[in-house]
């Protein structure tokens, strides 16, 4: 009963009552006028009403063509605009409905193409367009340091050098400085954790604009030197640790060691720098720090109506006076800003960009597919055109009438690709890189759902368009007595073979990236990272100083520091399933800092001139533990690692290629950190700044000679990861139950987070040449599939004249093949201006590889040719009687 009553309502929505009504009135009234001529000519009753039926024509056709044009071209006058549009809805869905077949493929086709567009739009959105969540964001600004005398481009500021900028600059109507360390926060019956700290300057949260969602900020006595310990937490740790409890304002915690209280808590969007999980006051001043050491991030704010240039400006104004007045620590360097957008995106925006490019021009691919098929579609809807032009539908009521149709068809393929989107998400986000920022604001959103409404709205519009105009300007007279046999002009069959041709060309450029991409991405993998990262478990453990003194006076004793080391590492040996075992700073894979040093012998240079090196600070078994060969000399030996040691030190290949290159290394002496070092061996090259970087010059001290609270635990194991982790920590525990642990990982995992941005873009890019491919081969063989259909009387006639079948397939696949041979040969020359985009995503390949440029080549003529070769086998079957009778 329900379902009767709702198919009743839907009907009367599609065609009212009244509307059938009038029209079988004005049929009636036809019908009985025609039999009265014929009745007045003598005919008998009967005999005039079946004349005037047959002059008349089918009823049940007129009917329903009447009733679609009721729809499109109403006949009272004063209907609203809302009334006609409903109208061509009506007829729309009714059209469409009739073919289901031809709707789903168009649907589906269209749901790719807008849902991945969408999908991909979420990403972009959210890394790059969408504001940082701080007051005015567009007004700040990171500020960087940068070596003319070292080559660096962007480093960190000191403090010294911090206070400089804020008391002399012109620009910037407010500045701060922060540095993140790691801090252990253990509470009463809880695991200790090892949390991300940042300690900022008094003005950070005013200059960044923004409030604790819970709690309040930093009072002013707690930001100066010796003020109250106090901690702002992260809304994120806020949840995991705290259950998300508001009753933890107020509540003391330690954090290494030292009795602290939560006074607030930041909003989920805040989150700077990245993954910080509580914010505590730095409680500096100008001596805080040394003017060589460059550890901390400044963020700055401009003044109203300050250009980036002019901030520029002002700080190179500052730079040139500071080296001046400190040519030991400042001579070579200069400052420069940047906005805080660029600093945050700026490295990811060329890669999201160009996969934002990619994925627009397989919609656009899918669209011509479908514009092709709507034409097709509207060769057999002629007769019908013509019908309702010769009954006063004027040629803007019919384009609008199609164009809805088309709207149609492009809002539900938008409404299932956003479906699709959505429920793709979650695999979208587990695919993208850890490290690409602002990840967390990924998803579907207002934003979003617009950009997808417009986007179906314009693909709509877009491959809707041509049929419409196609139909609204037939032949009138030619389709009413041809029909569907009235073919298409030459004009048009060359029209639809550019736009394949162009498909083809798409997706031969997008083929070509794609190619070059996965060769760059091999040839990364096959870049040897001069240590093996087979079975070496990684762990982090930082040392509270309130438990660990670490007075800078006594370095670089730091007596319990080394005992808690030399413990550790003990433990660790003696384990079973641990093979060896190291602790290190700046580890592989982590870029670490770099310290001036001096060979001795060479000519004297002015402090402030000296080379930078890179410094890995490491204990004896750290090579044998990531299996790095010694090349020269000796290892790093554990009678090295004793206080009372000769200080020795261990190079890499790099350093001796600079400093050593007529020279022999071994026996040479090192001065750096106040104490001198001998040279004992050269170790390979280990590309620590990722496998696109080439090794820089590196020494290797050990943590007798430089101790330090922050460190990693590397051991060699064939056991599981899992299993090793919880005897590590076990281990710890005995030594410390307040330690905490972090970081855990294997070497394997380490090395493919190096590459996994290059790995998201190879096969983000890789998916989309492979839909472009797939739907330029549909869009070909469309297209030829329609030409074999429209020219079997041609065929037909050939045949009956004496050509062969195989005559018939090979003209078939020549047209074919024209149009595969110009879409490539137009795609290869597009590629070649294209592929410069790609220049900076690019390793160990060139843009123009000829290698790529071939096998994509052949493999686009492969299957563009697979294509043709159904309709030509087709094309073979005619009979050429059934042909010419048809005709």
């Amino acid at each position: 009963m329900l379902f009767r009553k709702l198919r009743r309502r839907l009907r009367g929505w599609l065609v009212p009552d009244s509307v059938d009504a009038e029209i079988d009135r004005e049929i009636r009234f036809h019908l009985e006028m025609r039999a009265a001529e014929y009745r007045a000519k003598g005919l008998s009753p009967g005999d005039a009403v079946k004349a005037a039926e047959k002059r008349f024509g089918k009823v049940e056709l007129v009917r329903g063509e009447c009733q679609r044009l009721s729809r499109i071209h109403p006949s009272r006058k004063g209907d609203a605009s809302v009334s006609v549009l409903l109208a061509d809805i009506r007829v729309a869905f009714r059209s469409l409905v009739k073919s289901p077949g031809f709707t789903a493929v168009v649907v589906a086709t269209l749901a790719l193409g807008i849902g991945a567009n969408t999908a991909m739009f979420s990403v972009v959105e959210g890394v790059l367009l969408r504001p940082l969540p701080f007051a005015a964001s567009d007004q700040l600004v990171m500020l960087w340091q940068n070596d003319r005398l070292r080559g660096t481009t962007q480093e960190n500021f000191s403090i010294p050098d911090f206070f400089d900028v804020r008391d002399r600059n012109e620009v910037l109507q407010g500045l701060a400085l922060l540095w993140t360390p790691s801090l252990t926060l253990t509470e009463a019956r809880q695991d200790p954790l090892l949390v991300s700290g940042a300690r900022v300057s008094k003005t950070y949260f005013d200059v960044l604009g923004v409030t604790p969602a819970l709690g309040r900020s930093f009072l002013p006595e707690e930001r100066e030197l010796g003020g109250n310990p106090v901690a702002i937490l992260s809304h994120r740790l806020f949840l995991s640790r705290f259950g998300g409890d508001p009753t933890v304002i107020g509540r003391r915690i330690e954090l290494e060691g030292v009795s602290t209280e939560i006074v607030g808590v930041m909003a989920p969007e805040f989150r700077f720098p990245s993954r910080t999980d509580v914010w505590l006051p730095a409680q500096i001043t100008e001596t805080s720090g040394s003017r060589g050491n460059h550890g901390v991030l400044v963020v700055g704010r401009r003044r109203d109506g300050v250009s980036l240039e002019r901030v520029n400006a002002n700080l190179e104004a500052i730079a040139a006076s500071l080296e001046v007045e400190y040519r030991d620590d400042n001579e070579g360097r200069g400052m420069w800003a940047e906005s805080m957008t660029d600093a945050t995106v700026a490295s990811v925006r060329p890669s999201l960009l160009l996969l934002q490019g990619a994925v627009l021009l397989v919609l656009l691919i899918a669209c011509v597919n479908v514009a092709n098929l709507l034409v097709a579609r509207a060769l057999s809807r002629q007769q019908e055109a013509a019908i309702r032009s010769a009954m006063g539908a004027a040629r803007s009521v019919l384009v609008r009438q199609y164009l809805v149709e088309a709207l149609l068809l492009s809002l539900s393929g938008g409404l299932l690709g956003l479906f699709v989107a959505y429920r793709g998400m979650d695999l979208l986000l587990a695919s993208l890189p850890p490290s690409l920022p602002r990840v967390f604001n990924v998803g579907v959103n207002g934003n979003v759902l617009l950009f997808s409404l417009v986007l179906s709205v314009a693909t709509g519009v877009f491959f809707g368009l041509a049929p419409a105009l196609r139909l609204s300007r037939g032949n009138l007279v030619a389709s009413l007595r041809e029909g569907e046999r009235s073919g298409e002009s030459s004009a048009r069959q060359r029209a639809r073979a550019v736009l394949v041709t162009l498909e083809i060309a798409g997706a031969v450029v997008l083929v070509v990236c794609a190619g070059l991409l996965i060769e760059s991405f091999r040839t990364l993998l096959r870049v040897d990272p001069g240590f093996d990262a087979a079975n070496v478990v990684s762990v982090d453990i930082q040392l509270p100083e309130t438990r660990y003194p670490q007075d800078r006076d006594s370095w670089p004793r730091w007596t319990e520091v080394r005992q808690f080391q030399n413990a550790l590492l003990e433990q660790a040996r003696s384990t079973p399933g641990i093979d060896f075992a190291a602790i290190a700073i700046n580890g592989p894979l982590d870029p670490g800092w770099t310290s001036r040093f001096v060979i001795e012998g060479r000519p004297e240079v002015a402090p402030g001139q000296q080379d930078e090196v890179r410094v890995r600070v490491v204990s004896p078994d750290y090579f044998r533990t990531l299996g790095i060969p010694i090349l020269r000399g000796r290892s790093l030996e554990p009678g090295d690692d004793r206080d009372d040691s000769p200080p020795v030190i261990v190079v890499n290949e790099a350093f001796v290629r600079r400093y050593f290159v007529d020279e022999e290394p071994l026996g040479a002496r090192l001065s750096q950190w106040g104490l001198t070092r001998e040279i004992v061996g050269v170790v390979r090259d280990v590309r620590f700044r990722g496998l696109q970087e080439e090794a820089q010059p590196a020494i290797y001290p050990t943590f007798s000679q430089a101790p330090f609270a922050g460190f990693s635990l590397l051991v060699h194991t064939l056991e599981e990861p899992e299993a090793v982790f919880a005897r590590l920590r076990a281990i710890t525990a005995a030594l410390d139950r307040d330690l905490a642990l972090s970081g855990f990982t294997t070497l394997e995992l380490r090395l493919a987070a190096s590459v996994a941005e290059r790995r998201f873009t190879m096969n983000l890019f890789g998916a989309f040449a492979g839909l472009a491919l797939l739907l330029s081969t549909l869009g070909i063989y469309g297209v030829m599939s329609f030409s074999v259909g429209r020219r079997q009387h041609e065929f037909g006639v050939r045949m009956s004249l004496g050509a062969a079948r195989r005559d018939v397939l090979r003209l078939v696949l020549t047209d074919g093949s024209r149009l595969a041979l110009l879409g490539i040969g137009l795609g290869l020359l597009v590629a070649v201006f294209v592929t410069r985009f790609l220049q900076s995503l690019l390793y160990g390949v060139s843009r123009f590889d000829p290698v790529t440029f071939l096998v994509v080549s052949l493999l686009a003529a492969t299957v563009t040719i697979l294509a043709c070769t159904l309709p030509a086998l087709r094309a073979t079957r005619v009979d050429p009687l059934v042909a010419l009778r048809h005709e």
